[in-house]
């Protein structure tokens, strides 16, 4: 969101030479795409006729058809053998953000979608093992086993202040889920499931109410991001904590922690931890400048990588971290030499 300024800056960080992110480059608009594998080998794109299309080697085939100007969310396992696709047929609906709606999983390239249930938020984990969404409707995260799809195990969160909060989950284990949860006191927490004895841990709890809690899960540790969503109390923080031999996960270690209201999207990749960092806060106003972070996790060294100012979302697909700013991607991390870049369909 884009502010006024009048009010003298309260500088963050020192400054420092940025590098210009490179503009991502694509055959068509890249409104349309919706997922870009490693290599640029397989690239998914939508249509105003509501199909999904997959192109590779010069080859266009349809993976799903909806109505017209259906919207798809392509996502990815990490070891990109699987995808998930949300299908959202009623965009212009009232309340379309807060509805559940039809989720596919495929193999990563196939022409072949399987329909595993309805709801938000899908992701694949553990190797393409398992795959969890959430439900609107009955305020449930559900747990699929993919290899025995007929396992399907629910955890009901407690929150019933925010109906439009998302729960993030990652399963640790086959039997242990993380996610993420808001009390009625309005503080976030970070839990453990056992999906075999049905009881809770608590992993984290925020320290302020009414913040946004992030999580992700890299090599047994899971890193968590506490972002304010009032700029009342501008806190933000990220925390390692380890999941396995730390008894009622005592041990938890600060990585990095600023008395600003950094927006977060906090993406994992090999030690790093990309985010959205505020760089310079006007509170009077609640105007902030918003750019591109790297946090090394040996080092807690914090890096920017962006000289935008602007930067509203940070996402990523395939090899590709990307940084939107005004509607234009920008390559974070990874190139733009893809092996296939025929991603217009064939005209017949």
């Amino acid at each position: 969101m884009r502010y006024i300024s009048l009010i003298v800056v309260l500088t963050l960080i020192p400054i420092m030479s940025f590098s210009k992110l490179p503009e991502l480059s694509t055959k068509q608009s890249i409104d349309n795409i919706r997922y870009i594998s490693k290599g640029g080998k397989f690239t998914y794109y939508q249509n105003i006729k509501g199909e999904l299309k997959v192109s590779t080697n010069y080859q266009v085939s349809t993976v799903l058809t909806g109505k017209p100007n259906t919207q798809y969310l392509v996502t990815s396992s990490d070891e990109e053998d699987f995808i998930t696709i949300l299908q959202i047929e009623d965009i212009l609906r009232n309340n379309w953000q807060k509805a559940d709606h039809k989720i596919y999983y495929s193999k990563l390239g196939s022409t072949e979608a399987k329909l595993v249930g309805n709801g938000v938020s899908p992701k694949i984990h553990l190797n393409g093992k398992f795959l969890t969404f959430f439900q609107y409707e009955n305020k449930q995260i559900q747990i699929i086993n993919l290899i025995n799809p007929s396992q399907i195990k629910s955890i009901e969160p407690q929150n019933n202040l925010n109906p439009y909060y998302i729960p993030q989950i990652s399963m640790v284990t086959p039997t242990d889920a993380i996610f993420t949860d808001i009390n009625n006191k309005g503080y976030g927490a970070v839990l453990m499931y056992s999906v075999t004895s049905k009881e809770f841990e608590v992993v984290y709890k925020s320290k302020i109410p009414f913040s946004k809690i992030e999580i992700c899960y890299q090599n047994e540790n899971i890193y968590i991001g506490e972002f304010p969503l009032a700029f009342s109390n501008p806190q933000s923080s990220i925390t390692e904590v380890p999941l396995f031999n730390n008894p009622q996960f005592k041990t938890q270690k600060n990585l990095y922690s600023v008395p600003l209201p950094d927006m977060g999207n906090i993406i994992c990749d090999n030690e790093r931890i990309f985010f959205l960092k505020t760089t310079s806060f006007k509170q009077s106003i609640n105007q902030r400048y918003v750019e591109v972070a790297e946090l090394n996790i040996k080092t807690s060294e914090v890096k920017v990588l962006s000289n935008l100012g602007q930067v509203s979302d940070l996402s990523k697909t395939g090899n590709l971290i990307l940084a939107n700013y005004l509607g234009k991607y920008y390559i974070v991390k990874g190139n733009n030499e893809f092996t296939d870049d025929s991603i217009k369909e064939v005209k017949k």
